[in-house]
């Protein structure tokens, strides 16, 4: 199949997970820009190299605002012209029938693309998640071990999107009616491969333990795309399987030249409820970060949103005039004495505040590079800012690197963009070390 852009067009259901993709990209020394709309001005002025993303919320979304968004999407993604589409999950695939349909996307990109079965990979290594089986494990913070799906410490009792479930086909099948197949380690050791040119239509999981695997299926990837546009689904084990097997090649690397000024400041804004995140921000205010609670409560009560945001305001500026770098938490862990409609309604305000926060202190202080941990956070506060496209700048953990953040007219802004699970328990220290 004659290409007429990109090799590979992404679209992440979140921001942390599109930064995400973008590191395994960078790491690789891949030429890839993360853009966060699709009009014609963003894509002309970004677009070019080997890979381009878009950083979407679908992750957020019920299956109703996934018919409403995701359509526009599939038809970016063919327009780019890519010969391999990704449609870039979490690598704990946390999703639910209500919130970050899987499989309803799966069924809306079925109208777009080309029959044939459509890759899940999600198994990636580098971020301690494998495939065996069909059964999803995955590391925990700094952990020796992976523990099985629904039995991870964090996402077994994620407060939005509990994962009961290890066995991806189950977790499919319970989001939407499609056909999922597999092709397990015994099957790759036996040589017993999909057909390539098939039109079934399916989700076809992979199973992912080690990085031969992945260099396996991308290989099986990128001789399917010879055929038809293909489109996966998965972690940035789908990136990091097209560089393996050599579909993607090193072209360049971007790196920050801008060296930190003694007077700038670093601020870090966290919506996340992670226990690996709870972890970093004590870590921080060991290393003399100053903690900053949001007040989550007073989110609740509308006549309070503004004095909140205002003492938030007020407590952060002053660390600065003192020379410090704050760090504005809206949790330390998981909240457990609210419903799920309430957490949705309550992190919508944490991320919408954040991001009016973030926005005030940059209009004030000469603030040199930010830190944004949680996906839903991420997404509502890089918003907020005006950005139009990303670009990762220093490579800091798996899956959650700086990035120069770019807004029209303005100076790029350094900004690491981490989800709940990712980085070690220094993650904060390193960002503004870097």
């Amino acid at each position: 199949m004659t290409r007429t852009g990109p090799l590979l067009c992404f679209y992440a259901d979140d921001f942390t997970g599109a930064t995400d993709a973008l590191d395994a990209l960078h790491v690789a020394g891949v030429d890839a820009t993360l853009i966060l709309d699709t009009s014609e001005e963003t894509v002309r002025e970004f677009a070019g190299g080997d890979a381009i993303g878009l950083a979407g919320t679908s992750r957020a979304m019920s299956p109703e605002e996934m018919d409403v968004a995701l359509p526009e999407v599939c038809r970016w993604m063919r327009r780019t012209g890519a010969k391999i589409c990704h449609y870039k999950v979490c690598s704990t695939f946390d999703s639910s029938p209500k919130i970050g349909n899987i499989g309803h996307a799966i069924r809306i990109a079925e109208y777009y693309f080309d029959p044939g079965p459509m890759p899940v990979v999600v198994g990636t290594p580098r971020l301690g998640r494998y495939v065996a089986f069909g059964n999803l494990f995955a590391k925990s913070g700094g952990a020796s071990h992976a523990y099985r799906l629904d039995r991870h410490p964090v996402m077994s009792q994620h407060p939005i999107t509990p994962m009961h479930e290890s066995d991806l086909a189950a977790v499919l099948g319970t989001q939407a009616a499609i056909d999922v197949t597999l092709t397990s380690i015994a099957d790759m050791g036996a040589g017993r491969w999909p057909l390539h040119g098939s039109t079934v239509r399916s989700a076809h999981v992979f199973d992912t333990i080690d990085i031969d695997d992945l260099k396996s299926v991308g290989s099986w990837i990128n001789k399917e795309a010879d055929r038809r546009t293909v489109f996966c689904i998965g972690s940035s084990g789908v990136e990091t399987a097209l560089v393996e097997c050599g579909a993607l090649v090193p072209t360049s690397v971007h790196q920050s030249k801008r060296r930190r000024h003694k007077r700038d400041r670093m601020v870090v804004v966290s919506g996340s409820c992670s226990q690996t995140t709870s972890r970093q921000i004590d870590v921080a205010v060991a290393a003399g970060f100053v903690p900053v609670h949001l007040d989550v409560d007073r989110l609740m009560l509308d006549h309070e949103i503004k004095n909140a945001v205002v003492t938030t305001v007020r407590a952060a500026s002053a660390a600065i005039a003192c020379g410090n770098d704050p760090i504005i938490y809206s949790a330390k862990g998981a909240r457990t004495d609210m419903h799920l409609g309430g957490l949705t309604v309550l992190e919508s305000r944490i991320g919408e505040c954040l991001g009016q926060i973030l926005c005030e202190l940059l209009s004030v202080h000469p603030i040199d590079r930010v830190a944004i941990a949680g996906g839903d956070t991420s997404g509502r506060v890089t918003r907020a800012l005006g950005a139009v496209a990303i670009k990762v700048a220093v490579h800091i953990a798996p899956g959650a690197p700086l990035c120069e953040l770019y807004r029209p007219g303005r100076t790029p802004l350094l900004v690491a963009l981490k989800g709940g699970q990712m980085g070690s328990d220094d993650y904060f220290i390193k960002v503004r070390d870097a």
